[in-house]
């Protein structure tokens, strides 16, 4: 899932945010080894977490393959406010001491 998935998940951090990230870690599990008589050694999980060069801090984690999953979830955190998404679907930002609230990505205001 990394590779395929977490690639993708981590360039939209550093595009979000535009910045790098300068200090990091994580890691991959594999919650379900076997699938009937097949056993696998595939990632279907991982997680990572860290700090952009700016300070901001983020958390990137994907579950799949395991019961009552949750998704994706994409969250920074900074001194200037916090950015979340949800399953690549649901974009929220709030300043600092605010409320979060949904950002539509075809508003022409964000993509200029």
């Amino acid at each position: 899932m990394l590779g395929a998935l977490g690639t993708h998940m981590v360039d939209c951090l550093m595009w979000l945010v535009k910045d790098e990230m300068e200090d990091y870690s994580g890691f991959v599990h594999t919650h379900v080894p076997q699938t009937g008589l097949k056993q696998r050694d595939a990632d279907d999980a991982f997680f990572i977490q860290g700090k952009m060069r700016d300070n901001s801090t983020f958390s990137v984690q994907l579950i799949s393959g395991v019961n009552h999953a949750f998704g994706s979830n994409l969250r920074i955190f900074g001194s200037s406010g916090t950015i979340t998404l949800t399953d690549d679907k649901e974009l929220f930002f709030g300043k600092s001491k605010e409320k979060l609230n949904k950002i539509n990505v075809s508003n022409p205001e964000i993509t200029s």
